[in-house]
């Protein structure tokens, strides 16, 4: 693979797709942010490392981050387990995403047009791909749960209807609620991200100290889903990745306004301190609701909902449609980004709107429509899967690059008469392009979920190692191929 070793150019320059002057992009809080995925000049670039905290701090705590906390208790791990492979999953996966994290403010651009360094500038509908995969699973994660809660909630409350098409209401406003915060963009998400983050932990601290005298460390007649505990805890593992690790593919959309003389250390620290520690809290307090209630189903959120004091249930429906609006806004305000790297001649407020229409679509096939576990499952071990090598080698590209890019030439594709130095061959670079395949291929080998197990993983008793196999296989691939 190709060494970038070339040095910035202006860093007031403006990319082929923009529209807009240096120094007029608007980034205000209440006002539609105007810059999509073009280059951001450096005088605009109004962020820093604790602007940072906060937009990866917040989002996390939503009902679809508890609900992966209760799946460890569900597949009949203890507390202690689940605490033990919620911290190492976390780890492992705030660890590649904050690396990643570092090239924002070196390219200005957000994290699959970045990947044309490495990928090529067509090369980049990988991650693209990634990411609108990515965003849509993550969706269902935030619509679908919050939706149930507030319904159940909202019926207890105040007598309001129940099922199918109460749900698809519940699941259509909030949305919109998410349509709207996300085509605001970067200032007004980041400061809704900071009290969401400060309301949610006041309210779970209460909820803890509420229900703490139910609390068991596990549930006595529980069972192993992968009939003993390895297999179980390394499932849970790779649930405690997937979380984390989907923001490799949105954290540059934030690290993008850093100025680009900001120390990767300072970065990589902000970036690293928000995701462990707002996932840790999350996931854990699923499990800890869980145990609370000595049952589980996919069906969390109406547990939660229908079975708290009726005091309670108004502080549920602030976090569920409030909070959730806001967390799911991290997923649409990314979806559009990187469907603007396509679409980049329509607006990111009509590509906002797309995002949400489909999001919407997907939610209602995944919950009504189909098994909600098997799409959990499955939906994990796919991401898992994708990402791990493409992390590795955006990783591995960085640092080869010493944070040195062309940045205009990572928006080539709005030039055509000027390919730049990251065309490659027709676009792609080959040998990062294989190397994600045979990593990908390799994560699959040793995947299992509820709706496939794959062949390596068949002879481990079920263990899934696909984000580790990937992450190590399509790195080694990506050196060994330079």
């Amino acid at each position: 693979m190709t060494t970038i070793s070339t040095d910035n150019e202006d860093l007031n320059a403006t990319s082929g797709e923009s529209h807009i002057p240096v120094g007029e992009g608007r980034d205000a809080v209440g006002r539609i942010e105007t810059r999509g995925v073009d280059y951001i000049p450096h005088v605009e670039r109004n962020s820093s490392p604790r602007t940072v905290f906060w937009a990866f701090e917040g989002p996390q705590f939503s009902l679809g981050t508890y609900i992966f906390g209760g799946a460890m208790v569900a597949a009949g791990l203890s507390w202690w387990a689940c605490v033990a492979a919620t911290i190492l999953g976390v780890g492992i996966g705030s660890t590649a995403v904050s690396l990643v994290g570092m090239i924002g403010p070196r390219t200005g651009t957000n994290s699959t047009v970045s990947s044309g360094a490495f990928f090529g500038v067509r090369g980049r509908y990988l991650g693209s791909m990634l990411a609108q995969l990515g965003n849509l699973g993550f969706n269902v994660f935030t619509l679908w749960p919050a939706a149930l809660a507030t319904m159940v909630a909202m019926h207890r409350l105040v007598g309001t209807g129940q099922g199918t098409v109460a749900l698809c209401i519940w699941m259509a406003v909030i949305g919109a609620l998410c349509c709207l915060v996300s085509v605001l963009g970067h200032a007004t998400l980041v400061v809704a991200y900071k009290w969401t983050a400060i309301v949610s932990c006041v309210v779970l601290v209460v909820f803890v100290v509420m229900e703490a005298h139910n609390f068991k460390t596990s549930f006595a007649d529980s069972t192993y889903q992968y009939h003993t505990f390895w297999p179980t805890w390394l499932f849970a593992l790779s649930v405690a990745i997937v979380n984390p690790i989907s923001y490799g593919v949105s954290v540059n959309d934030y690290t993008r306004r850093l100025p680009a003389d900001t120390p990767p250390a300072r970065v990589f620290t902000s970036l690293f301190a928000s995701i462990f520690s707002g996932n840790v809290l999350a996931y854990l307090f699923g499990a800890f609701t869980v145990l609370c209630y000595h049952s589980y189903s996919a069906d969390f959120p109406t547990a939660w909902a229908g079975l708290s004091p009726m005091w309670f249930l108004v502080p549920i429906v602030i976090i569920a449609v409030v909070g959730n609006a806001i967390g799911g806004g991290i997923n649409i305000y990314n979806a559009s980004l990187d469907l603007h790297t396509v679409l980049w001649r329509v607006s990111r407020f009509s590509n906002a709107i797309i995002v949400t229409i489909v999001s919407l679509v997907i939610t209602y096939l995944a919950t009504v429509v189909w098994n909600f576990t098997n799409f959990l499952s499955t939906f994990t071990d796919i991401i898992s899967a994708g990402l791990g090598p493409w992390l590795a080698i955006m990783i591995i590209g960085h640092i080869r690059a010493r944070g040195h890019y062309r940045v205009l030439d990572l928006h080539s594709y709005t030039t055509p008469d000027d390919r730049g130095i990251y065309w490659f061959q027709r676009g792609f670079e080959p040998r990062a392009l294989i190397s994600w395949v045979v990593g990908a291929v390799v994560a699959v080998l040793f995947s299992s979920s509820a709706e496939m197990v794959g062949p390596i993983s068949r002879h481990l008793d079920s263990i899934d190692l696909s984000f580790l196999s990937g992450l190590i296989v399509g790195g080694a691939t990506c050196s060994i191929a330079a």
